[in-house]
């Protein structure tokens, strides 16, 4: 029976914690080994990808900027490398989606895996399309999927591109926080820890063709947030406000 788990994204902030999960039976492909953007590159390797589990977290952060040019990036990248599963079928697919599919939430019930989505950025729309083409196309190649819906992750972020990677480092470099909103809309952040853990376990069972959002169930307001680490550290955090009507307000409710 192949075990084999190729892991697509490696050298990304999730991609090295779930690396760390796998002692053996993990290939790793990155930027560096394997050029999403280039078919000829993919076809090296697309034998590895047959009766394989792949755990995709490659592609552009929103965070790297919202706009036509990433989103096209991110469909091409995930588009090139999808084309090769109809010839090499892989045993299961684990996908990192965002739970900015769900868009600018604002309804009394909590964010449910049947909640309707609405993407309002061009990177959480780039997500929902992924994730309608593995659907689709699952029937009709023969794998099995997990789409896993991801809030916040915090953890050792050295881009400091998370809220809470932000407060943190405006507090121990003695920086700015821009506060762009109220502050009082509701997050859910997750360890990035144990994110890699429950990618690791899920490799492991015997769970198909699942969405499931992944979140800690607790949401707090961002000024709860702040507070929380100022306790922590015993230290205040310099909070700069900025007023922009652009900035929406949503609530992420799990």
């Amino acid at each position: 029976m192949n075990n084999r788990i190729i892991l697509i994204g490696s050298t990304g902030f999730l991609g090295k914690n779930i690396a760390n999960n796998f002692k053996k039976n993990l290939i790793k492909f990155n930027s560096k080994n394997l050029n999403l953007k280039k078919i000829h590159n993919i076809k090296k390797v697309a034998t590895k990808f047959k009766n394989s589990t792949i755990i995709y977290a490659a592609g552009m952060k929103r965070t790297r900027g919202d706009n036509f040019q990433n989103f096209n990036l991110n469909l091409k990248l995930f588009n090139n490398l999808f084309g090769f599963f109809f010839e090499n079928k892989p045993k299961k697919l684990i996908f990192l989606s965002s739970a900015e599919v769900y868009g600018f939430y604002k309804g009394k019930k909590k964010i449910n895996e049947n909640t309707n989505l609405k993407p309002v950025t061009m990177y959480s729309k780039s997500k929902m399309i992924q994730e309608n083409i593995i659907k689709f196309f699952a029937p009709k190649i023969g794998y099995n999927y997990i789409i896993l819906r991801l809030p916040g992750v915090f953890g050792k972020d050295f881009e400091n591109q998370n809220v809470i990677s932000k407060l943190v480092s405006a507090l121990n470099k003695k920086k700015y926080f821009e506060l762009k909103t109220s502050g009082n809309e509701l997050r859910d952040y997750i360890y990035v820890n144990d994110v890699a853990k429950i990618i690791y376990k899920l490799s492991k069972k015997k769970l198909n063709n699942l969405i499931l959002n992944l979140a800690t169930g607790k949401s707090f307001k961002i000024l709860q947030i702040i507070k929380y680490i100022e306790k922590n550290f015993k230290k205040k955090i310099n909070i700069k406000k900025i007023k922009n009507k652009k900035n929406k307000e949503y609530n992420l409710k799990y």
